[in-house]
């Protein structure tokens, strides 16, 4: 079974041999490059997708950028489909391709909304984090292990019940307004998801929270207040997944489990009552 767009090294194909169908150039666009597409007029030329950005990781914010705006880009992107080759110079070491990988996986997954019967995977969190995930008023999660997935993400609230420690949060006007409680209604113990899932997000990335943490007190990641440092622990040595796309559920029952694990979404899975349209 597939999965999904595979890179190889141009150097790989004999020179002067025809390249197997399905293959995209990303080379940049250099004079080996546009030399490279001469040779080979059939392949499909991805120098939208080749630019010359300096770095990895330059270039990764380059295509983020891009991608945000549609364009070319977009178009670049929704032309690889699951078979095909992207087709570089530097492969299998360390290569702008790999990124164009990533975002075509990406890409797809945000195409893509989980719904009735579908197997998703899953994450468990203690209250009241796990609400404030469900509130928007969480958007990273710390943990002390990192994750190479990328995609939706079931949040789940733990059955775990510390009553003392959860009356300290609920104690607290940051979590309270985090959690949507008011001053004459306050949200309380009973009123936490305990055991159940509660929202979807889509996991985008996976940071080290001492990068994380400069960069949401300087301002720096949108969407992100500096109540975030309030809702996670972000000392060195952790990780922080970011995620975006909040769908708020009304909560179903779920055994949790640690770390990642698979769930199957309910037949009669609805939206939270505040989160479904008119």
């Amino acid at each position: 079974m597939s999965t999904g767009p595979t890179v190889a090294n141009r150097h790989h194909f004999k020179k002067g041999e025809t390249w197997p169908p399905g293959c995209i150039y990303v080379g940049r666009p250099t004079d080996i490059g546009r030399s490279v597409l001469q040779e080979q007029p059939h392949a499909a030329n991805g120098f939208v997708l080749g630019n010359n950005a300096g770095d990895l990781d330059q270039y990764k914010a380059w295509l983020w950028g891009q991608m945000q705006e549609g364009g070319a880009v977009e178009a670049g992107l929704a032309a690889i489909h699951e078979h095909s080759r992207l087709v570089c110079s530097c492969a299998p070491g360390p290569c702008h391709a790999e990124v164009i990988k990533s975002a075509w996986h990406y890409r797809r997954q945000s195409l893509w909304k989980p719904g009735p019967g579908d197997e998703v995977t899953a994450l468990s969190l203690w209250e009241p984090w796990a609400s404030l995930m469900a509130t928007g008023a969480k958007r990273i999660e710390t943990r002390d292990w990192s994750m190479k997935y990328r995609g939706w993400l079931l949040i789940c609230a733990a059955a775990r019940r510390v009553k003392r420690e959860l009356n300290e949060y609920l104690d607290d006007d940051v979590f309270q307004l985090g959690l949507g409680g008011m001053p004459l209604l306050p949200v309380g113990i009973d009123d936490l998801a305990f055991g159940h899932a509660v929202a979807l997000v889509r996991a985008v990335d996976v940071v080290p929270t001492q990068e994380l943490a400069a960069r949401i007190t300087g301002h720096m990641v949108p969407g992100i207040s500096l109540d975030e440092m309030y809702f996670g622990d972000f000392t060195p040595g952790r990780f922080g997944f970011v995620t975006t796309d909040l769908i708020r559920l009304k909560p179903f029952p779920v055994k949790g489990a640690q770390g990642l694990f698979k769930v199957r979404l309910p037949d009669d899975l609805a939206l939270c009552p505040r989160e479904a349209p008119p």
